[in-house]
């Protein structure tokens, strides 16, 4: 077994299934703290939104490999079994208090006919199993987005000091 550098601080052990992904396998992962970014393999999008209800998008896609290893990320954290809104500490609200921001994650992903959502209000408090091995698969996500060279072309989204903890 080998480990994958998830961001330069996390891994997560390579799967073990080398499974090939259905022919119908796509996802759609939005992520962001006061504007959200999305890659959607569905139109091979990725989308930015921008200051002024404004968006910026390029095309960018996935190569095999990377289908492949989300795939079996997905089946290995066994992701169709999430609920469709994650809150580890149940009824918790998020922790603003920690002095970091809350991160907003949705991930939807088509799978042999199944559609299936997870979304997460991150506030990096959250530990556990579940928590961590979501984190990671995010993170792999954001990872490959911020990586990618068509990502690169689009641009940042200002972090607006206007941005409140209240408005996510």
């Amino acid at each position: 077994m080998f480990l994958l550098p998830i961001l330069g601080l996390v891994t997560l052990a390579a799967p073990q299934t080398h499974g090939q992904p259905p022919a119908d396998f796509d996802f759609r992962f939005q992520y962001g703290v006061c504007s959200t970014s999305e890659l959607d393999t569905f139109t091979g999008w990725f989308t930015r939104e921008l200051p002024g209800g404004a968006a910026s998008m390029a095309q960018l896609s996935l190569n095999a490999s990377q289908m492949r290893h989300l795939y079996e990320t997905l089946t290995k954290i066994d992701f169709f079994h999430y609920p469709s809104v994650f809150q580890p500490r149940q009824g918790t609200p998020a922790n603003f208090s920690n002095g970091f921001w809350v991160v907003r994650y949705q991930m939807d992903v088509r799978s042999n006919g199944r559609m299936h959502s997870v979304q997460w209000d991150d506030d990096q408090t959250d530990r556990g199993p579940h928590a961590d091995r979501l984190r990671i698969l995010f993170e792999w996500a954001v990872a490959f987005i911020n990586a990618a060279a068509e990502a690169k072309r689009v641009p940042p989204s200002p972090f607006a000091e206007s941005c409140s903890r209240q408005e996510l």
